[in-house]
Formats: structure tokens, C-alpha cells, sequence
């Protein structure tokens, strides 16, 4: 199998797990709430990822000027999960995780413009595509009730 293909599997992999976490937070939200799903989901993933973590053979040194990315990286993931926990107390978790789909679009224009990544025709007809879908998606924005006994 190529690397190509694999990082693709991967990636499909990965997306698979997104929707059936963002399945399960609707669940979850109806019965704790969509603060305390949040709450929760945090403690669960800090003590799922100290785990892998430790059970991780290679360990390397670590600049410690290096630790401001992820230090950036969770207090952008933490503000994504904060608003998204707001969005879902007024609209349906199937439209908040679509609009929050569109996730991929300031991380492509931000490596444009920080990395000089090329921006190709077909990636803005993609970017302009997928846009117009989750707009599409996002025109009936109702909060559905849950089924009776859910």
C-alpha cells in the first residue's frame, strides 16, 4: 500500500471516529448537558492521552520553547469545543458538526499565507463547494426534539 493511500485510509479512519464522537455527544448532551458532556470529555481525553502516552517506547527530549504550539493548539481546540457546546444548546448537533466541518478552510488559507503552501484552482473550487453544501445543510437550523424516552 502506498504512503498516500495510507494517509488517506487513515484520514477516512479518523473521520469515521469524528462522526460517531460527534453521535455520541448528542446522546450525551440530552442526558448531562452539553457543558458537562464538555467537562467530561476533557477529563476523559487528558486521561486517555496520559496513557498512551506512558505506554509510548520512544520518548524524546523536548524544547521547551517548542511546547508553545501545542499550548496555541489547545486553546483554539478549546475555544472550537466551547462554541460548539453553545451552538448545540440552540441548534442540532448534525448542523453545529457540519458547520464545524468547515474546520479545513482557515487551516488552508492560513498555510497560503504563513507557509506559502499553494492554493490551487481546484482547492478553491473544493473550498467554494463544500461551503455552499454546509450552507445548504445549514438552512434548517431548528433544534429537533429527542424521541420520546430520549
Amino acid at each position: 500500500m502506498s504512503p498516500a493511500l495510507s494517509g488517506f485510509l487513515w484520514a477516512v479512519v479518523s473521520a469515521l471516529c469524528l462522526g460517531i464522537g460527534t453521535f455520541l455527544y448528542k446522546i450525551s448532551s440530552r442526558s448531562l448537558g452539553p457543558s458537562h458532556t464538555t467537562f467530561f470529555y476533557y477529563l476523559f481525553s487528558i486521561l486517555l492521552a496520559s496513557v498512551v502516552w506512558l505506554l509510548t517506547p520512544a520518548k524524546q527530549a523536548v524544547d521547551k520553547s517548542a511546547l508553545l504550539w501545542p499550548a496555541l493548539m489547545a486553546l483554539f481546540l478549546c475555544a472550537s469545543v466551547w462554541t460548539f457546546s453553545s451552538a448545540v444548546r440552540t441548534i442540532d448537533i448534525s448542523v453545529a458538526s457540519t458547520v464545524r466541518g468547515l474546520s479545513f478552510v482557515p487551516a488552508i488559507i492560513l498555510a497560503f499565507l504563513l507557509y506559502g503552501e499553494k492554493l490551487t484552482l481546484k482547492t478553491v473550487a473544493a473550498i467554494i463547494l463544500v461551503t455552499l453544501a454546509v450552507v445548504l445543510l445549514g438552512l434548517d437550523t431548528a433544534k429537533t426534539p429527542p424521541p420520546p424516552g430520549g
